[in-house]
């Protein structure tokens, strides 16, 4: 009899034990919040994404915003590593649903005020997401837009005047851009707004592209400077394009020749078309 009740004993002490380690399991996972990153929009310089910009941020680190039922707060956060759980917000911050952002790379919310200055940004792409009305155990889905604007600039030779060589020793220069983006702390950008003087870096070759702050432009102002075997052309501002967007890429397809820079033609992409036009660009 002893060991009948011994045997009894064991077997429910196992089937107890074993259904207290699968509720735990269960438990943990639903605290967890689970938290997935995509990428849309253009070409970025982050990791793992691909040709269009579009992809995913594993193993990046974003500045995640949270806010609750009472108060709100923020962490760094990485991909695939940092965890948070439900509790923890919900003790620090009040109850469900919660409205959750981010930006990557991580910034100080200092930048809401001093501004995002995309020359001295080790990586200059800023991009955003944000999501509401998160309730406990539910994913938090975040889809991220680049949010500073991407200039394109292609130079070809017209009737072959230049060399592939010459062409690919040209140099490009912006002009009279500012280099500091007013990013507000939803992810808005005041085009308005943009201030600093600090210099974009000039680049080599036919194919290249900035990522510059969004702002307004004066037209009639010198906008870009292109050297070619020894010769200097200046493309100014023209009236169909007075500002460079949020979130959008503009291509300039641009004809050097003996005695002029042609733009063939102009477009943005994603976004709709600024439309198209042609202008004679003459050296200084």
């Amino acid at each position: 009899m002893t060991t009948t009740k011994q045997i009894l004993t064991a077997a429910l002490i196992a089937a107890l034990t074993g259904f207290t380690a699968c509720s735990k399991s269960n438990v943990d996972e639903n605290e967890k919040v689970t938290i997935t990153v995509t990428v849309s929009g253009m070409d970025a310089q982050t990791k793992s994404l691909d040709g269009t910009g579009a992809g995913t941020l594993n193993g990046e680190t974003i500045r995640l915003d949270y806010t609750g039922g009472t108060s709100s707060g923020s962490t760094n956060f990485t991909i695939g590593t940092t965890i948070l759980y439900w509790d923890e917000l919900i003790a620090a911050h009040g109850n469900p649903p919660f409205n959750f952002s981010a930006f990557h790379p991580t910034i100080s919310a200092a930048v809401h005020t001093s501004g995002f200055n995309v020359v001295t940004e080790t990586n200059p792409d800023l991009l955003y997401a944000s999501v509401s009305g998160i309730n406990r155990s539910e994913k938090v889905n975040l889809v991220f837009d680049h949010i500073m604007h991407k200039l394109v600039i292609n130079l070809t030779s017209n009737n072959s005047y230049y060399t592939a060589a010459q062409l690919n020793a040209a140099t490009i220069t912006l002009k009279n851009l500012k280099s500091t983006a007013a990013v507000s702390a939803n992810g808005v950008v005041n085009l308005n707004n943009a201030s600093g003087s600090d210099a974009y870096p000039t680049k080599t070759g036919t194919n290249n592209f900035f990522i510059v702050a969004p702002q307004t432009l004066t037209e009639g102002t010198d906008f870009l400077e292109v050297t070619v075997n020894g010769k200097t052309f200046v493309r100014k501002v023209c009236s169909e394009v007075t500002a460079l967007e949020s979130g959008k890429v503009l291509t300039l397809n641009l004809s050097v020749g003996r005695d002029q820079l042609t733009l063939d033609g102009q477009n943005v992409n994603q976004w709709g078309s600024q439309g198209t036009i042609t202008e004679d660009l003459f050296p200084n």
